[in-house]
């Protein structure tokens, strides 16, 4: 059985199987909204970079991709848009490469280096379409 979950900030709507057997193992829905929620109410992101952000997560939605893949990339962004100093549409080539630098340099909370795994998805997103030169001015 199939149940629409509300709709959350960045207007997805999670399908999410229900049953004995088959569930929302992965807690999506709550999730979203736990990312939805730090990346609306943080103050080190700007009110532009939290629209482009949602706009993004929109188009990967419209492009199928699952609500889980979602979460991940709005994991990634939450981090990587309170490094940023601009807004991502304003990023010259040169403040992206500044960005992709402290991604590199990001640091757990107890202050150790995070995983080569970590950098390397948050690199992912941040060459995602959002970041690409081809959407920065030079």
């Amino acid at each position: 059985m199939e149940n629409e979950r509300r709709s959350t900030e960045i207007g997805l709507k999670t399908e999410v199987q229900t049953g004995s057997v088959i569930g929302d193992i992965y807690n999506v829905q709550n999730r979203l909204e736990n990312v939805n929620k730090r990346i609306k109410l943080s103050e080190r992101i700007t009110p532009r970079n939290k629209e482009l952000i949602w706009k993004f997560c929109d188009h990967c939605r419209l492009q199928g991709l699952s609500a889980l893949r979602v979460v991940f990339y709005l994991n990634r962004f939450w981090n990587i848009a309170r490094l940023a100093t601009k807004n991502f549409d304003e990023m010259t080539k040169e403040d992206v490469q500044r960005l992709v630098m402290g991604i590199r340099d990001l640091r757990k909370r107890n202050g150790e280096p995070v995983s080569e795994r970590t950098i390397a998805d948050h690199l992912l997103v941040a060459q995602s379409r959002l970041l690409t030169p081809e959407r920065t001015h030079d």
